[in-house]
């Protein structure tokens, strides 16, 4: 099996807030849970007590989506003329709740419906122009789309041509041009922050159902659908906030109070108590069962399942659905075993920015899922692909926060035949014959979204608590602000200065681990590690960042703390070269707003040693890190690109006091610096000057000597320049060179992670505490 490589996160550590006096004293909330809330922009109290209780809440009107007036008054049209109106779906749980949430609210204004959910085996996606043709021939009149559409634009031109009017109801994003529906409801065309741009597909047909059911006078149905938006707006892991977060919060009370047999049948299937019912029991319970027939068999019939109340009928369904749950597992673990193997045999795999493996038999219901595994573990975009001999390779593609995976396939759409998705997931196919030049676009793609927009992991911390200290009362005051998820996150709490006692392998398979840690006082904790075997733990001291949630084990309620995340303690460290001086005096300015005129004052009473690299914008002279000489006062006018630069240049100063200042060089662009070393290097050798030092490179770069190589080995690659040698501390160059895309990717690659560390560094550098910056003699 591969190395797995622990992910590189920088934790931001909470800032405590000054709530306003109103905030606080309209609710017997814990401050922490006011801090947290006013932290995620709900600052006053009219906006807190809707975001606790969805009572309180006020829904957007179904009319703020474009077109909504034009596809009720068609589709009113349709049913008082008793046409058919034909429901077209998804069969992921989303589309599956988005079909059955329609043809509930059509029957019941007693619409003649049929619908079709496509059957992954056979039509993959969307709207398939063949099957479309078999659909009419039911006579349908008027299609609604629900979870699809919006890249249908062959199927909906023929529609529309046959005098069938399309009503898309859809959540994906927008293609360029809009197909010529008779109708696009999409929540996409609304603007960011909209209470319903956020909406899955089963939000927009809900919406849809909503205005239809009003204009009917119906309006008492609409709760009733609220269990199945909530389903469907949880697995499909869309953004929990304005209409989104109230339909979730409805469904979930809907269902712990009143379920639907269907509802209610899983969850005895599953032995989860209803009237106990989160978020989390929808996304790791229940949609992974519905998932699975949708991937595995034929959806079809679960929009029957989901509206029936039939016994029978419903004890079958849920041992089918049981069945093939386990069957998705087995497939899913073949499938993610079968890719570390590819990687293990060819580690190569993991130098592009997108991880990409193919098999002619892996089943195409579960690489999505693998694929999301392997992102997890890798840290970059991956896509698997079905490949078949001697027919089209499908893909399944799953992102990181940051690359629009999506916009990257998009940018290919010369080498591929169909594309859909969301920014972190997608689904493709192509021919063959265009795999290479699609892997070189992509990867080419991807690596420009990484370079103009770096690409760094980020673990906000709410809170600094011993897990050991925890009560039970505390958690479930915190768990007043679920349901958590997409743009509500579980609080996430750290704890300082921990030390692994062990470790157990649990699960069926040996997936997780049960951690042992304790505290500086002894005190021991136990935590889950979902997924952990195979990482490396932590060795010596660290910091912990966990969640924590109430479990219910044996009809007891308990606390369950889960694990994170862990960062070496570098208090704790042992340096050789380098050890912490306590009685050195530093005054922070790295926030200062007129830094040039702070540095005058010290200049005029303390005549300070200055530290200064690179490119800004202000008229500072200062030494580079090399000419530092003993000083009792020095001056750190640049943010160092490196912990290890800062420590040198302090081993080199050796003062006792420090002036710490905050000015970002222009270097730390990636554009400007590639843009920066390139001129200063073609300078040169147009002057005929050949011979290069590499410190020094990175002394007028205000960087590290392995960006600078890096970057020249990219230009070298690009046959900018050619390296003619090349030693620890020197490089002779000279223009003009032989181009080698392979090598120029995988250069620009290394260069472009080389680059997010330094600015990642950077980051750290500007929020931590000055006295964690000092490593000195």
């Amino acid at each position: 099996m591969p190395v797995i490589q622990p992910k590189q996160q920088i934790w931001r550590e909470p800032q405590q807030i000054e709530l306003p006096a109103e905030f606080k004293t309209s609710f017997t909330l814990p401050d922490l849970v006011l801090q947290t809330v006013y932290r995620r922009g709900i600052q006053n109290s009219g906006d807190l007590n809707a975001f606790l209780d969805f009572r309180k809440y006020s829904p957007a009107s179904p009319y703020d989506l474009p077109d909504m007036e034009r596809a009720i008054h068609r589709t009113i049209k349709a049913i008082k003329g008793r046409e058919i109106i034909g429901v077209w779906g998804d069969f992921d749980v989303d589309g599956q709740t988005a079909t059955a949430v329609l043809v509930s609210a059509l029957r019941s204004i007693g619409a003649n419906v049929v619908y079709h959910i496509p059957v992954r085996s056979r039509e993959s996606h969307g709207v398939q122009l063949e099957k479309l043709k078999d659909f009419l021939k039911q006579g349908v009149n008027l299609i609604i789309t629900c979870d699809t559409g919006i890249s249908a634009n062959d199927p909906i031109v023929y529609a529309q041509n046959s005098g069938v009017d399309v009503i898309i109801t859809d959540h994906h994003s927008l293609p360029e041009v809009l197909p010529p529906a008779f109708a696009v409801i999409n929540p996409q065309m609304l603007e960011p922050m909209h209470k319903l741009r956020s909406l899955p597909g089963v939000g927009a047909a809900y919406k849809f159902a909503e205005a239809l059911l009003l204009e009917t006078n119906r309006a008492e149905h609409t709760n009733s659908l609220h269990d199945l938006a909530a389903l469907g707006i949880i697995a499909d892991i869309a953004e929990i906030r304005g209409d989104a977060r109230y339909l979730v919060q409805s469904g979930i009370d809907r269902i712990r109070n009143s379920s639907r047999p269907s509802i209610r049948a899983m969850l005895d299937g599953a032995e989860i108590n209803h009237e106990q019912l989160t978020e989390e029991h929808i996304s790791f319970s229940l949609a992974p069962r519905l998932n699975a027939i949708g991937r595995l068999s034929d959806a079809n019939p679960m929009v029957e399942f989901l509206l029936s109340e039939d016994p029978a009928l419903l004890s079958v369904t849920v041992n089918q659905l049981e069945g093939l749950n386990a069957r998705r597992k087995l497939l899913c673990d073949q499938v993610f075993q079968g890719a570390l193997a590819q990687i293990e045999r060819d580690p190569a795999l993991l130098d592009h920015p997108v991880l990409m493996l193919s098999h002619p038999e892996w089943p195409a219901g579960v690489v999505g899922i693998a694929a999301s595994r392997l992102t997890a573990i890798f840290h970059r975009p991956v896509i698997l692909f079905v490949a078949p001999q001697d027919e089209k390779m499908r893909g399944s593609a799953r992102s990181i926060e940051g690359i629009n995976i999506t916009s990257a396939i998009a940018q290919q759409q010369e080498h591929i035949s169909t594309f859909g998705g969301h920014p972190m997931a997608a689904g493709l196919s192509l021919n063959p014959q265009n795999f290479m030049q699609f892997q070189r676009g992509i990867n080419r793609s991807v690596e420009q979204m990484m370079v103009n927009n770096p690409v760094i992991q980020e673990l906000e911390i709410d809170a600094f608590f011993q897990p050991s200290s925890l009560e039970l009362e505390d958690i479930q005051s915190i768990e007043l602000l679920a349901p958590f998820g997409a743009g509500n996150p579980p609080l996430t709490f750290a704890a300082r200065e921990m030390r692994l006692v062990g470790s157990t392998l649990v699960g069926k398979t040996k997936e997780h681990l049960q951690i042992s840690v304790e505290d500086t006082n002894g005190n021991e904790s136990k935590l889950i590690w979902w997924q952990g075997a195979g990482f490396p733990q932590p060795d010596g001291v660290f910091d912990l960042a966990y969640t924590a949630r109430t479990s219910n084990y044996r009809g007891q309620l308990q606390v369950q703390v889960e694990w994170l995340d862990y960062r070496v303690n570098e208090s704790c460290l042992s340096i050789s070269s380098v050890q912490k001086q306590t009685n050195l005096a530093n005054h922070d300015h790295r926030i200062a707003k007129l830094p040039q005129e702070v540095l005058l004052r010290i200049i005029r009473e303390h005549k300070p040693q200055i530290w200064r690299e690179g490119t800004d914008f202000y008229s500072v002279t200062g030494s580079p890190r090399n000419d530092l000489i003993s000083s009792e006062n020095l001056v750190v006018w640049t943010v160092p690109p490196s912990q290890l630069i800062l420590d040198e240049l302090l081993y080199s100063a050796t003062p006792s006091q420090i002036f710490w200042f905050g000015v970002i060089p222009a270097e730390n662009d990636p554009a400007f610096f590639l843009k920066n070393i390139a001129k200063i290097i073609k300078n040169r050798l147009v002057k005929q000057e050949t011979s290069f030092n590499i410190d020094q490179l990175a002394r007028s770069s205000a960087t590290t000597t392995t960006a600078v190589i890096q970057a020249v080995r990219w230009l070298a690659a690009r046959g900018d320049i050619s390296i003619l040698e090349e030693d620890a501390d020197h490089l002779r160059l000279e223009l003009g060179g032989l181009r080698n895309e392979v090598l120029g990717y995988e250069m620009k690659t290394r260069l472009q992670k080389t680059l997010t560390e330094i600015k990642s560094y950077r980051d750290y550098y500007l929020r931590v505490d000055v006295n964690n910056l000092i490593q000195i003699r």
